[in-house]
């Protein structure tokens, strides 16, 4: 086909569906703040997945899980309990699991967070993971991730077999608490349709069992791709949303399942010429019960992607579902948009995150750059709503395409590459109506296949811009507050102190009970694992100086079982990860026990371990450091508690005038130092850590002592 007439036919095409081929200007918005994120936290450094899920509990504590996948069968659950400034593991309590349940699964997660269930006070937690296809295994918690019960190894109701679950909850007029798991059943694939049974199943008894609620929910052929489940909290009404796959036609659909369970099924829009398959359509409901839908559509057939973007476009709808507004184009002018995540706070008042790239092209053979973007509409019930669009991401996250095929992709050896991101980000809303984000980082060469390398599980909170509470309105940072340099004296956090012109950063004191989560509850205090403050600086032609500030070390204590403690610096550069890190200990654990207690201090690029277990990425040395880790200069003062880390620019991986992004300093416990990589008991479990800023190397710390004041935190539980 000429590109002339294969134009001409892609126009048409957009023109019979109602869209318009190029973006038409939305009518003007209101004057807002910019919208600004704080810079990105790392989730966990070590412990590498993909696909991030999260949800928030009523009293603003933020769960993420994420996923390595099958052939690994590990999943991992974290909670933070400061507003997204760190994140600690939810888990077994034994050295070798890394998750909150005994069971083998890797493949999927979901979270679903209820009520306090009678007799507790923190909100309950259902974690769901996938067992290869053929059930769920499940695990509750009711102590805010201290104990786990219920463990579940076959909660796929009556018929094994099942795919991508996504859960849902609601507490009925008799206060029982039903929570629900809507899947892609495997076991009943009907005549006709491109994908297999959709079923929801139920629990009344907080995961003990589970029962069918009902299979062959969605009955429109074609359906595919279901996304995630939402309901009606006051009827109990189940919503789904579902992709359209048929006969060269994409769209989006709609399914409305009442308590007598009934369901119906509508049509959002049908889009002629354009793959809507290709990843996870995504719906939310607002506080006043308007419905919204977005999905990812890459054009075919007549429609070039070299000349129509691959775009994000989102309808909504103010009766439940029976009508929807035409789609709008949520992605604006970018070359490219995939994976979108939808959350809505009050009437109108969305926010859509997915990555993007200004390259045009196929996702699937684009390698971008791609960034993490949001696009926020105040008026997404308008039959043209506006939309204003932010970068996410303070540095790139991906550099090789993204492949939309789902596990078609893992078995295509030239495309299984490219499912380093897996098939979503994920969206969710922090207590004052901001945006929380949580999405997968490939760009770091951490792994065999660079660029392709295993995903890091990254966290970013807005913090500027349009709440989507309307009466909140303005997010507005802090106002900073004055303290001098003293560790022992900090108590506030800088809490995303991006908006303070140097690169000093402290944190709240005696706010280290570790281990932080467990059978019994939060443990002592460990004042030699408190940061109080951290920065980086200059210290000399050709050296970066990082210095934290502890609360206590003149008797360092370490935890049992734990036999070091662990400090390091993390950050990003240049398509890469680099760090610095002291051990601190006992003398017959280290390679040399100096006069003042620090066993070793090293430098340079992690390395990767893909046991059968998990994939790791690794900072602790061993008695003959790995390729790309140097030994460097360290000291600790047990008077003041003051530890300094002097680190050669080779060790940095960027030069004068370069910017190091999501700078984080952290303090762990590690079981046995300088082992064997791939071992799993050696895998640092955090402690404390700063709130992550960005560097330029060679900058001078400036003496100013602006911070700003900390948010209000949840209590500890």
């Amino acid at each position: 086909m000429s590109r002339l007439y294969r134009t001409a036919a892609g126009v048409a095409a957009l023109i019979a569906i109602g869209l318009a081929p190029i973006t038409v200007p939305a009518s003007k918005p209101p004057k807002h703040a910019a919208i600004r994120f704080a810079p990105n936290v790392v989730v966990d450094p070590a412990r590498m997945g993909g696909e991030p899920i999260m949800v928030t509990d009523s009293t603003g504590n933020i769960y993420i899980s994420s996923i390595i996948g099958f052939s690994n069968h590990t999943s991992f659950l974290w909670k933070s309990e400061d507003g997204g400034e760190s994140f600690d593991l939810l888990r077994v309590p034994l050295p070798a699991i890394q998750r909150p349940d005994f069971t083998l699964g890797g493949g999927d997660t979901a979270l679903i967070v209820g009520p306090p269930a009678p007799g507790y006070k923190d909100d309950t937690l259902i974690f769901i993971d996938l067992e290869g296809l053929a059930s769920f295994g499940t695990a509750t918690t009711f102590d805010g991730g201290n104990t786990f019960v219920n463990d579940n190894v076959f909660a796929s109701g009556d018929q094994p077999l099942g795919d991508r679950q996504w859960g849902g909850h609601w507490r009925d007029k008799n206060g029982v608490d039903h929570y629900y798991n809507f899947f892609n059943g495997l076991f009943s694939p009907d005549s006709g349709t491109s994908t297999a049974s959709y079923a929801i199943i139920e629990t009344t008894d907080y995961g003990k069992t589970w029962k069918d609620w009902k299979r062959n929910v969605v009955t429109t052929p074609g359906r595919s791709r279901p996304g995630p489940l939402f309901v009606d909290p006051d009827t109990g009404d189940l919503m789904l949303t579902w992709t359209i796959n048929r006969s060269g036609t994409g769209g989006a659909g709609f399914t409305l399942c009442n308590h007598l369970k009934r369901c119906e099924d509508t049509i959002i829009a049908e889009m002629p010429s354009y793959d809507t398959n290709n990843t996870f359509v995504t719906g939310a409901r607002d506080r006043q019960g308007n419905l919204y839908v977005a999905w990812s559509a890459i054009p075919r057939g007549e429609l070039d992607p070299a000349e129509v973007p691959t775009r994000i476009y989102l309808s909504s709808s103010r009766n439940k579902g029976r009508t929807w507004t035409k789609p709008a184009v949520v992605s604006g002018n970018l070359g490219a948009a995939s994976m979108p995540s939808i959350v809505a706070g009050d009437s109108g008042r969305v926010s859509v995150v997915y990555y993007g790239t200004p390259k045009q092209g196929n996702p699937n053979d684009n390698a971008g750059p791609w960034h993490v973007y949001m696009s926020q509409s105040l008026n997404a019930l308008d039959a043209k709503p506006s939309f204003t669009r932010a970068q996410v991401t303070d540095h790139t996250n991906h550099i090789n395409p993204i492949c939309t095929m789902g596990l078609g992709c893992t078995l295509d050896p030239n495309r299984r590459d490219d499912r380093n991101l897996i098939d979503f980000l994920y969206a969710a809303i922090g207590k004052n109506g901001e945006t929380l984000v949580t999405y997968g980082d490939t760009a770091h060469q951490i792994g065999p296949n660079p660029p392709a390398s295993s995903s890091i599980t990254m966290f970013a909170k807005q913090i500027e811009g349009p709440s989507l509470y309307a009466s909140v309105g303005e997010l507005t940072p802090p106002e900073p507050d004055v303290l001098p340099y003293s560790g022992g004296q900090n108590r506030v956090s800088s809490y995303w102190a991006s908006a303070v012109p140097d690169n000093w950063h402290a944190d709240l004191v005696k706010d280290v009970p570790f281990p932080r989560h467990g059978p019994g509850g939060p443990g002592p205090q460990n004042p030699s694992l408190d940061i109080t403050s951290a920065w980086l600086e200059a210290a000399g032609p050709n050296t970066m100086r990082g210095t934290m500030m502890l609360r206590d070390t003149f008797s360092v204590k370490i935890p049992q079982p734990y036999t070091n403690n662990f400090y390091m610096f993390w950050w990003w550069s240049k398509n890469k990860v680099h760090y610095a890190a002291a051990e601190v200990g006992p003398a017959e654990y280290g390679i040399s026990q100096t006069e003042d207690a620090i066993s070793d201090c090293y430098a340079g690029e992690p390395s990767y371990s893909n046991p059968a277990s998990a994939r790791w990425a690794l900072y602790v040395a061993a008695a003959v450091p790995p390729p790309n880790v140097t030994r460097i200069d360290c000291h600790l003062d047990l008077l003041t508690g003051r530890l300094t880390m002097d680190i050669p620019l080779d060790a940095v991986g960027a030069g004068i005038g370069d910017t190091l992004y999501s700078v984080t300093a952290s303090s762990s416990a590690i079981h046995i130092p300088n082992i064997a990589f791939n071992a799993v008991a050696n895998l640092p479990d955090e402690a404390d850590a700063v709130s992550p800023f960005t560097y330029r190397v060679g900058s001078i710390r400036q003496q100013t002592t602006k911070l700003l004041r900390p948010p209000p935190r949840s209590k500890r539980r």
